[in-house]
């Protein structure tokens, strides 16, 4: 008798019976899924943003606006980089030099 006609139905066995002891999580079919809060859409107080508020906000829409924005990752983070060009990019630095160099 050949080794692989021996061998296929003993591998056969054994998967069909770590299918079968296999948990029954939900992403499998099987289970129930895990009790979650249903999300919670009250609306978020705001107020309009400050100066420099809306100088991060324009620099960013002008970077969406070109498509120049990357993801960015380090050790702890993940961060989306935007690049604000032209007058946008002058008008952030200006507006954050000072503020920058208080807070170092």
């Amino acid at each position: 008798m050949r080794a692989t006609t021996l061998i296929a139905p003993l591998l056969a066995a054994s998967l069909l019976g770590a299918c079968a002891s296999f948990p029954n999580l939900p992403s499998f079919g099987g289970g129930d899924a895990p009790e979650t809060a249903a999300p919670d859409y009250t609306p978020v107080p705001g107020e309009l943003p400050s100066p420099r508020g809306r100088l991060y906000a324009d620099c960013i829409a002008q970077a969406a606006g070109n498509r120049a924005y990357l993801r960015g990752q380090n050790e702890d983070s993940t961060l989306l980089l935007f690049t604000c060009t032209g007058a946008a990019a002058r008008t952030f630095y200006e507006g954050l030099a000072e503020h920058s160099a208080a807070i170092g």
